[in-house]
């Protein structure tokens, strides 16, 4: 699940074609990938995300076979 940004202007989600994590520009509809390392056959994806107040960071679980944890 993902989060806006502070200014509300962009949207953090996952891309559930690829299972990277994706930010879009709610203004203009673009996406754009925060990851690129996803794969659905080896089971690795971003999970849930958030924005930081000052709207410069995201932080995100990853999810992996072997260990889960947050990434930024």
């Amino acid at each position: 699940m993902g989060s806006p940004s502070p200014d509300g202007r962009y949207l953090t989600d996952v891309d559930w074609n690829t299972g990277d994590l994706a930010i879009r520009d709610l203004q203009t509809g673009d996406w754009r990938h925060i990851t690129n390392e996803a794969s659905w056959t080896s089971m690795e994806w971003a999970e849930g995300s958030r924005i930081s107040p000052d709207g410069r960071s995201v932080v995100y679980t990853w999810y992996e076979p072997v260990a889960t944890g947050s990434r930024i």
